[in-house]
């Protein structure tokens, strides 16, 4: 289950009601790598190995899929046994997001080309909306989805972590095997240095996100060529870095 019903005082006008109301759940996940706590985070439950897996190859522990031997998953916790891999230190999490080891961009695989018409844009924002059903329910929760040069649904993940919510739908591509075919991200939420970060090691080109992005987040996108567009809401949008790749951008 990933929400939960409570009873609730609600006011409005001066008069006050007391009724049910419907929250996002937040539970703690620990996952383990060869038998070692390494990672500690506050999460929605679903999609625990998606999230363990998207975590696990952003933060450069793994290459693919197959550098996983096997996997074991819990209540609260998820333990992945990887090739020969030495991996320092314990991170805890408590805010729902971050990385695991450094804050170092880790190059993709590989990175699509092309571009993408600006209509579109609004087109997949419009179905992203659709698709965010616990945030209908309880307004509590950050959404992410992939998308492909085509504008085709790769993965889509919902959390109370905005980072959570891009590891899972990393580890979603990972395991249906369409990680070469990441193009463009799309998000619900600001956009940090961190959100760049894992964008980046994931293969997209594009990211764009409803609210705004930070300086830090304008200079990695640029850095890395990746193009950035913020504040897409209705019909309009910012373009912070590498516009080209968005046709009608002179």
């Amino acid at each position: 289950m990933d929400t939960s019903k409570i009873q609730v005082i609600k006011y409005k006008d001066g008069n006050t009601e007391s009724t049910s109301d419907i929250i996002v759940r937040e539970d703690p996940l620990e996952i383990y790598i060869n038998g070692e706590k390494k990672y500690f985070c506050m999460r929605m439950p679903g999609m625990d190995y998606e999230l363990g897996l998207g975590l696990l190859y952003n933060e450069g522990v793994i290459d693919s899929i197959t550098d996983v031997e096997k996997f074991e998953a819990g209540d609260s916790r998820i333990s992945f046994h990887i090739k020969g891999r030495i991996v320092p230190g314990v991170k805890k999490v408590y805010a729902s997001s971050g990385s695991m080891f450094s804050d170092e961009l880790v190059a993709p695989f590989s990175q699509s080309g092309g571009k993408f018409e600006t209509n579109k844009l609004f087109v997949l924002q419009n179905e992203f909306f659709k698709m965010q059903k616990v945030f209908d329910k309880t307004g509590g929760v950050h959404a992410c989805a992939f998308y492909s040069s085509e504008g085709k649904l790769i993965s889509f993940a919902e959390d109370v972590g905005r980072h959570n919510a891009l590891d899972k739908c990393m580890g979603g591509s990972l395991a249906s095997g369409k990680t070469e075919n990441i193009f463009l991200i799309m998000l619900s939420s600001r956009i940090s240095f961190e959100m760049i970060r894992k964008s980046f090691r994931t293969g997209a080109v594009i990211v764009a996100g409803v609210s705004a992005p930070t300086s830090a987040a304008v200079n990695a996108a640029d850095q890395s060529g990746m193009t950035l567009i913020g504040f897409l809401r209705g019909e309009r949008f910012n373009i912070y870095s590498h516009p080209g790749r968005v046709l009608s951008i002179r």
